[in-house]
This record gives structure tokens, C-alpha cells and sequence, in this order.
């Protein structure tokens, strides 16, 4: 557990594109929703939480593919999930 730890205090830790492509953001999104996918927990609320999140970026996402979404925007949105993201390794992280 504690390697996926690091790796996942490595991306949501690392600096984001400035200005990102629409297809940076979204394979941003794409690799933020594999993430949700290894952050399994026992705990009922957090996991909870996680797969609201985890809908807010498939959502984003499909979004994005379908073109109907402001791309500024959608980076803010991207940046805010990945901030929630950071918080959830935190927490997992002292749960361990």
C-alpha cells in the first residue's frame, strides 16, 4: 500500500499545465478517475465521498468529449477535483 501511496502523493502533488489542452485535460481526468479507482477503502463515508467525486470527473469528462463545455472552465473544475484528491491521499494516508 504504501508505494500507491507515493505514487499518489507524486501526481497530486506535481505542478498542473497552466494552460491546458483539451486533450491534457482529458487525459488528466481519465488518469484522476484510475486513481479514485485504487483509493478502495473501508471507510463507508469517505468511499461515499470518493465515488461523488469520482462522478463529478466522469462527468467532466464526458463533457469534454462531447465539446459542449467551456474549456477555462473545465480546467478550474479539473484543478478543484484534483485539490479534493490531494485531501482524500492525505486522509488515507493517516488512516493507514
Amino acid at each position: 500500500m504504501r508505494p500507491l501511496l507515493i505514487a499518489l502523493l507524486l501526481f497530486a502533488f506535481l505542478p498542473s499545465n497552466a494552460q491546458p489542452s483539451c486533450d491534457s485535460l482529458e487525459t488528466l481526468l481519465s488518469t484522476m478517475l484510475d486513481k479514485y479507482e485504487w483509493l478502495r477503502l473501508e471507510n463507508e463515508q469517505i468511499m461515499a465521498e470518493m465515488d461523488t467525486q469520482r462522478m463529478q470527473v466522469d462527468s467532466l469528462r464526458s463533457s469534454l468529449r462531447r465539446g459542449n463545455y467551456d474549456l477555462e472552465k473545465a480546467r478550474k473544475e479539473a484543478e478543484v477535483l484534483r485539490g479534493i484528491m490531494k485531501g482524500y491521499v492525505v486522509t488515507i494516508d493517516s488512516l493507514n
